[in-house]
């Protein structure tokens, strides 16, 4: 669902970009967990990730800017994961999650947050 709302515009794909960059905000907090410790150097890129997340989320959903600003945090957001993710699989095993099991969260699952991401 997240990738649908990569173009900022809210439809029956993408139902609202609040819950889209709750979404990526939730994986970035991930992100730094799963970096923690470790010797890669992508420190101050998802500290901006998540200042740029913060940024947006304090936006009211009327913001003349709102569609345009959720396009480049998700590019930025996409460019960074896709580092991060390529860096860690060559370190570590990586687990697949079934998107049946209601104990994982909506977004490991692939689904954004709804408000919240629990």
């Amino acid at each position: 669902e997240l990738r649908a709302c990569d173009a900022g515009v809210v439809d029956a794909t993408c139902p609202d970009l609040h819950d889209a960059m709750r979404t990526w905000n939730y994986g970035i907090q991930n992100l730094k967990v799963a970096l923690e410790g470790l010797d890669a150097n992508f420190d101050q890129y998802v500290a901006t990730l998540g200042a740029d997340a913060n940024t947006f989320l304090n936006l009211p959903p009327t913001a003349e800017q709102l569609s345009e600003l959720f396009t480049v945090c998700a590019g930025n957001n996409r460019q960074v994961f896709e580092a991060a993710r390529s860096w860690l699989l060559e370190r570590q095993p990586w687990t697949p999650l079934d998107p049946l099991d209601v104990s994982v969260p909506l977004p490991a699952r692939g689904s954004l947050c709804r408000s919240t991401c629990e």
